[in-house]
């Protein structure tokens, strides 16, 4: 089933991004706008984590971003869609 996910953009700590993510996964963001990509990011676990029905278990670099394209972002081999909504991103998961 799809996993979709709301999180409001907001700026985001140093401690959120290295418990959140990988440097691996830190280095394809993009420099602009980096809470707006640490949003998407994090919206994008979370809709995998919810279409996988475990959530994201207390472990979210469980969950490791692979490729950042566009609004495309790839999820532990999962396709996720982001869309920026005003002072919010919304993910789903793609088939």
């Amino acid at each position: 089933s799809p996993g979709i996910d709301i999180e409001a953009i907001a700026p985001r700590s140093a401690g959120f991004a290295s418990l959140a993510f990988s440097a691996e996964e830190l280095a394809l963001l993009p420099e602009a706008d980096r809470d707006l990509w640490l949003t998407r990011c994090w919206a994008a676990k979370e809709a995998v984590g919810k279409a996988r029905g475990t959530g994201l278990a207390g472990n979210p670099k469980g969950l490791a971003v692979s490729a950042v394209a566009a609004d495309r972002i790839l999820v532990d081999g999962v396709s996720v869609a982001t869309r920026r909504l005003g002072d919010h991103v919304v993910a789903w998961t793609v088939r």
